[in-house]
């Protein structure tokens, strides 16, 4: 339970941050996401690499689902 309340904070915050920037998902770019984990930066790296790997998921997922989502993740080389 507490590794699904991690990912739920997660993609929570992820959304806040899409919210603020006044971004839907849908209009996601490859910017948003460098610039959503640079805002990460004070985080421990295990955080950094699990809430990553909670964004890669969703948008791994919503892709599947939704035939008009690239997902901007999906090419880039990440380096946290």
């Amino acid at each position: 339970m507490k590794t699904l309340s991690a990912y739920r904070i997660d993609l929570n915050q992820f959304l806040q941050s899409l919210t603020r920037e006044n971004k839907i998902i849908n209009s996601l770019s490859k910017d948003d996401v460098k610039k959503y984990l640079l805002s990460l930066s004070n985080y421990k790296q295990k955080t950094i690499n699990r809430k990553l790997a909670s964004l890669k998921a969703m948008l791994n997922y919503y892709e599947c689902e939704e035939d008009s989502f690239i997902n901007p993740i999906r090419k880039m080389q990440i380096k946290v």
